[in-house]
């Protein structure tokens, strides 16, 4: 019997170490034309990986596919500016919410190395360079507040202007250390401001 408590203290204690010590972990984000890909690697090991494409796609050629990639990245001026514009509404009246998961993420949360890369063209010179401009001052608004709150010891941001085609490709990658028992109640509060964002997108509709 005492063999059996003894081993079951062990256990214990080394599930509370596992939530206890910090590990790295890395995510990956893709979103171009008919194709949404994130993965996820805790301690170089592959868990998740979501890929999804558009289903018009999954059936042709991988070349056809790509000759067909300017036409179905299409994204009209006034969407995209108001993809931007929607997205910053959300972070004004999450701003409660979002504070304090900052607050929460510091000194928890150790961000080793964040990539961003943005490439957004329109047909219009012109309003390929409003829209970049944009896109840039927002990403960098971002990025600023993550290395106050965080610290990012190497980072690499590209918003690319595309002139004379359609497209808008997102490409992101991050890589940080993070004990697991902070994962949780990340997460917890993550969902709770997706819950809201939700809550407010069914009432604008």
């Amino acid at each position: 019997m005492l063999l059996l408590y003894t081993l079951l203290g062990l256990f214990f204690l080394l599930i509370i170490c596992f939530l206890l010590i910090p590990m790295p972990a890395e995510t990956e984000y893709l979103w171009a034309a008919g194709e949404n890909v994130f993965k996820v690697k805790v301690w170089g090991v592959k868990i998740y990986t979501g890929n999804k494409k558009d289903k018009a796609d999954e059936s042709e050629p991988q070349a056809y596919k790509k000759d067909k990639s300017d036409k179905d990245a299409k994204m009209g001026f006034s969407e995209f500016m108001g993809g931007l514009s929607a997205f910053k509404k959300i972070t004004k009246d999450m701003d409660d919410d979002i504070n304090r998961l900052l607050k929460y993420l510091k000194n928890k949360l150790s961000c080793k190395m964040l990539t961003f890369k943005l490439d957004v063209g329109f047909e219009d010179a012109a309003l390929t360079g409003i829209a970049a401009g944009a896109a840039y001052a927002l990403v960098y608004g971002l990025a600023s507040v993550v290395y106050n709150t965080v610290g990012i010891h190497k980072m690499d941001i590209n918003v690319n202007p595309v002139f004379g085609k359609a497209c808008v490709n997102v490409y992101a990658k991050s890589i940080f250390t993070i004990a697991p028992v902070h994962i949780i109640r990340i997460l917890c509060m993550v969902l709770s401001i997706r819950g809201k964002i939700k809550n407010a997108a069914g009432k604008a509709a």
